[in-house]
């Protein structure tokens, strides 16, 4: 059974590119990689779940449900998800253990919004969208209690970042 390699954070904290290098590396050391990310788990369902927090907690589910499988196949299976509410990740933490692995992607909303790579933050500013998570009232984001690695990716390059996250791997014995 594959380790769960889970990245939480903001949108624009760098989950997305964190999870594509840490499989690139992966790969090279003949590693079998799974890749679950949040937008492409969203896109291709045909019955698309919505913003609510109820639906966010559901489309949760629905990846840890595809973790479930794809770890039968992989060594690594990399979730690339907000994942906003500690329950869905207490989920996937119960479910995997011991090979979980929680990285919270800490990158400050300033520094999310600078990048804003899907104008998410542009609409929220100009009032088009009122449930950002993190950022909007009614969207909290639940901050980990005890995520496996707290990585904030300002002033770091995506290099020294895959490096931090492949040292904590090796130091808890699942690379």
């Amino acid at each position: 059974m594959g380790t769960v390699v889970w990245f939480t954070g903001l949108s624009g904290a760098g989950k997305s590119t964190l999870s594509n290098e840490l499989a690139r590396k992966l790969r090279e050391r003949g590693a079998r990689v799974s890749i679950q990310d949040g937008d492409i788990a969203r896109a291709a369902d045909d019955k698309p779940l919505g913003f609510s927090a109820r639906a966010i907690i559901r489309n949760g589910h629905r990846v840890i449900k595809i973790c479930e499988f794809a770890r039968k196949s992989h060594d690594f299976v990399l979730v690339s998800l907000i994942t906003p509410f500690e329950t869905v990740r207490d989920e996937a933490r119960e479910l995997f253990r011991p090979s979980y692995f929680e990285i919270f992607v800490s990158t400050p909303v300033e520094v999310c919004r600078g990048r804003d790579t899907k104008g998410l933050y542009a609409k929220e500013a100009e009032g088009e969208l009122d449930n950002l998570i993190g950022v909007s009232l009614g969207s909290p984001f639940e901050l980990p209690k005890e995520p496996d690695l707290v990585l904030d990716t300002e002033g770091k390059t995506v290099e020294e970042c895959t490096s931090l996250v492949i040292s904590a791997l090796s130091e808890q014995s699942l690379l």
